[in-house]
């Protein structure tokens, strides 16, 4: 299948799940987002959903993905950044720092943005290893009125 029929797909059962949150819908969503290539946002929703109602063996299953993703992805711990600044990873939400959980991500070289009104947009390429937690230091500045944006660096740590 076409990536783009993926992502058309995954916008209906999310519509879908947004009306009535079925578990039909949430494991179509889910095998839509692991054919896109979103595993940790897959496993980790599919559990934070219907952790508490899933059979035993589906979830079992689903908390064995997880943590076999953790194994091979990484984490991204942001340093500096502004409280209540919002963080997109790879072009996805992840909310507002700080997190309540680590930023999982598979391995690779994700894209991080951290933005907030009157600091200038942060952007930096994380490279992260399996097993690792990448540290990514935002450099905080107010925005002077234009201004360019500043890089960061970003580091490994086991």
């Amino acid at each position: 299948m076409l990536e783009g029929a993926w992502d058309a797909a995954l916008a209906e059962f999310l519509e879908s799940r947004r009306l009535y949150a079925t578990w039909s819908a949430t494991s179509s969503a889910g095998a839509c987002l692991m054919n896109l290539g979103r595993f940790d946002e897959a496993l980790e929703g599919l559990l934070a959903t219907y952790g508490d109602t899933l059979p035993a063996a589906v979830k079992t299953a689903a908390q064995k993905a997880v943590l076999a993703l953790r194994d091979g992805g990484g984490t991204i711990a942001l340093v500096r950044a502004e409280p209540g600044a919002a963080v997109v990873i790879d072009e996805r939400a992840r909310g507002a720092h700080p997190s309540a959980a680590p930023l999982s991500v598979v391995a690779g070289t994700p894209v991080v943005r951290i933005s907030k009104d009157r600091f200038e947009p942060f952007e930096s390429a994380a490279s992260v290893a399996g097993g690792q937690t990448t540290s990514v230091v935002a450099r905080r500045s107010s925005r002077p009125a234009g201004s360019a944006s500043r890089s960061g660096e970003a580091g490994r740590s086991p």
